[in-house]
């Protein structure tokens, strides 16, 4: 089992702001999160792969990011 606790922010140009209640999902999976008021946010995934996490916010352009889980975190 992988644990992952990735800081993922999301921030706007003007204010630096993190922003609440980002949705982010593991693509092409049914994984998903929220970020919370510190921008951070949670998963728990079996494989070790190259995912692609996507975010979205209303008002906001969507966002991938690629991500590498080589080795379990503890």
């Amino acid at each position: 089992m992988i644990f992952t606790n990735k800081n993922f922010r999301y921030r706007q140009r003007q204010e630096s702001q993190t922003l609440i209640g980002v949705n982010i999902a593991i693509k092409n999976s049914y994984d998903g999160s929220t970020s919370n008021s510190n921008g951070f946010y949670e998963f728990e995934t079996f494989q070790q792969d190259t995912h692609t996490l996507t975010a979205t916010y209303m008002g906001f352009v969507p966002l991938e990011k690629k991500i590498v889980l080589n080795q379990p975190t503890l």
